[in-house]
């Protein structure tokens, strides 16, 4: 029997982190404030002298030194990006089935926790809760967006360096097929970058016989809660959602997921290609959603945004499932994550190093 106690633990970069990210968390209880630390020794003596058990870094890289110290027995990367650390001396990654499939462990320095749904959590039920998002989009909020509400709207939300270009070559083919539609894509970047991403994207398209009036750039929005949700939101306006092949949509996913709306995608060799295909199968899209060949996402693709019927099912199904499914169920996924510890624990214990594992739903029960 393995008795644990969980003491809150960060380590930020500076104090305006502190107050972006945690200002609705409670640290009242164990929680230990590092920002101040400056020294890689210093911080890893503090994890040391505390007797930290398990460190789990959700930056990636941010830490190297830190965690080359190996100041606490079991080091594990999570969420911070979704790729292997290459670094011999992180333990574990956590991740999932539909993720990371048995075929390509091979890919990763680490040990793997495979949990029994899905490798990351969907805090929306918490951020957006009394919030409705079933309301039809209206045309005041197409026009705030500078949409047509009379067209198909085509998306992708990725920052714009994500879109390789075998995937932007199929919007354009898609695009062809269907003349009543536009692609809306959103601008992160900022003075040059900016320009010249635009720019590049619009003579590829142009070449290949789309109009610039048929591609849309979008602002980023976000910095407060008021602002997340507005962002959140006008994912509804989009009537399919266009996956990148190379670097898919990861966290901007289950935002769009959240708001009703579908996103087609076709999971790659990479665990960034395969981040939207493990929230959708968790969502019970994937026969819907989820293709493996460029002809089959072009013909699905099609398929989806001529058929009104087809894609009000499939609206209607995200809509229904994402109450209960387990992307955004974090009661249960707190507790596959604690699991994941003390199994992590027990090998440590039992073994002396890490073991690939994976968590089951009978883990719980």
């Amino acid at each position: 029997m393995i008795e644990s106690k969980v003491v809150k633990f960060r380590l930020l970069n500076n104090e305006k982190d502190a107050t972006l990210y945690f200002e609705n968390v409670d640290f009242s209880v164990d929680f230990k404030d590092n920002y101040q630390l400056t020294s890689e020794y210093g911080v890893a003596h503090v994890i040391m002298q505390d007797k930290i058990d398990i460190l789990v870094d959700l930056n990636m890289h941010t830490l190297t030194e830190v965690l080359a110290l190996k100041p606490a027995p079991i080091s594990i990367s999570w969420v911070g990006r979704p790729v292997t650390t290459g670094a011999s001396y992180i333990d574990y990654f956590i991740t999932d089935v539909v993720m990371t499939p048995p075929h390509l462990s091979h890919l990763f320095t680490e040990k793997l926790i495979r949990m029994p749904n899905c490798a990351w959590i969907a805090p929306h039920k918490v951020l957006y809760r009394g919030i409705p998002f079933e309301d039809e989009p209206t045309k005041e909020e197409f026009d705030q967006q500078g949409l047509p509400n009379d067209k198909i709207i085509l998306a992708n939300f990725n920052q714009l360096w994500k879109i390789d270009g075998r995937a932007f070559k199929t919007w354009i083919r898609i695009m062809r097929r269907v003349p009543n539609s536009v692609l809306w894509l959103l601008d992160f970047s900022i003075g040059a970058d900016a320009n010249t991403s635009r720019k590049n994207i619009l003579e590829f398209a142009f070449q290949a016989g789309i109009s610039n009036d048929r591609i849309i750039f979008g602002k980023s929005i976000g910095g407060n809660q008021k602002a997340n949700y507005a962002h959140v939101r006008r994912s509804a306006l989009a009537t399919l959602f266009l996956d990148s092949f190379f670097y898919g949509m990861g966290s901007t996913a289950m935002n769009i997921l959240w708001a009703g709306s579908p996103i087609l995608t076709m999971p790659g060799e990479t665990l960034f290609s395969r981040m939207a295909a493990s929230f959708i199968t968790n969502l019970g899209l994937a026969e819907d959603l989820v293709v493996s060949s460029e002809r089959e996402y072009e013909e699905r693709a099609i398929q989806i945004i001529t058929n009104k019927q087809k894609l009000l099912q499939i609206k209607e199904k995200i809509r229904k499932n994402r109450i209960h499914s387990p992307l955004f169920d974090y009661l249960n996924y707190t507790r596959y994550f604690e699991k994941s510890f003390k199994l992590a624990w027990e090998n440590y214990i039992q073994f002396g190093r890490a073991q690939n594992f994976d968590v089951t739903i009978n883990d719980i029960n």
